[in-house]
């Protein structure tokens, strides 16, 4: 979705990079190596068939994109729990290896970029080595905990192979909602993007309960708050679902909507 402050980009899971900046455009459709101690070797995700392969054949407001994107320095880029989860339901370290070196380009061509990161509990399930999610709020708070440190730890091997570092931002809706702790939110992402420091933000799940137990979570607005404490940001939100519909995504006339330049009923 894209209006005249920001834009929203989403992606299948099985492809999170949608976007290209000049003068490097970031690689299409492939999962990088895993980070040094991961585990994980090197894996190349097959094409699906037919898939989109530009981004002027996924979506005819390309162009408008690509001018939206060179003009942009601050991006919120806001990743979702399906995306770094594997089947099991646990962290997928390929896949975060795969984001922090997107990152890291985005970062090596003049952007300041701030993460959202969900992923918490499924970094917890592995961790504990848990089979199945939780169920009650207690339980999903106590693997978050636990997760939380093991996908900071994640996010800061990949960003250190490129030089940089993750620091971690846990965040509650309400710390936005407060003038003071609203900026001293911003001056400390500020900060950190100064000193070339990537900001990792999640929902504080061990105080709020909401990005838990929601379908749609807690994460996503916070993004978008986010993003509303930089000039001119760009709001990229990776998910397994294809877009912005008209209608439920699961009627078979739902067509997706490429742009909204006006919010109105």
């Amino acid at each position: 979705m894209r209006n005249r402050s920001s834009q929203r980009i989403l992606a299948d899971r099985r492809s999170p990079q949608v976007f290209s900046l000049p003068p490097q455009p970031l690689a299409a459709n492939r999962i990088g190596a895993a980070c040094p101690n991961s585990g994980r070797k090197r894996v190349a995700v097959p094409r699906p068939s037919g898939a989109i392969t530009t981004t002027q054949q996924l979506d005819p407001m390309a162009n408008a994109r690509q001018t939206y994107l060179a003009n942009t320095t601050s991006m919120v880029i806001k990743v979702g729990s399906r995306v770094l989860s594997d089947e099991d339901g646990r962290l997928d370290h390929a896949q975060v290896s795969n984001i922090s070196d997107q990152v890291a380009r985005l970062v090596a061509n003049g952007r300041r970029v701030v993460l959202v990161s969900s992923g918490a509990v499924a970094a917890g399930m592995g961790k504990l080595g848990l089979q199945r999610r939780p169920t009650d709020v207690a339980h999903l708070q106590a693997v978050a905990a636990v997760g939380q440190a093991h996908l900071i730890q994640a996010y800061e091997r990949c960003f250190a192979r490129n030089g940089l570092h993750a620091a971690q931002v846990l965040l509650t809706a309400d710390d936005l909602d407060d003038r003071s702790r609203y900026l001293n939110v911003r001056n400390t992402l500020l900060a950190l993007l100064e000193m070339g420091v990537v900001p990792v933000i999640n929902e504080n799940d061990t105080v709020a309960v909401d990005e838990l137990i929601a379908t749609f979570g807690d994460n996503d607005r916070l993004a978008a708050m986010v993003a509303g404490l930089f000039a001119r940001p760009l709001l990229v939100i990776l998910s397994d679902v294809a877009g912005l519909y008209d209608r439920d995504p699961s009627d078979p006339h739902a067509r997706i909507i490429q742009a909204v330049d006006q919010i109105d009923a």
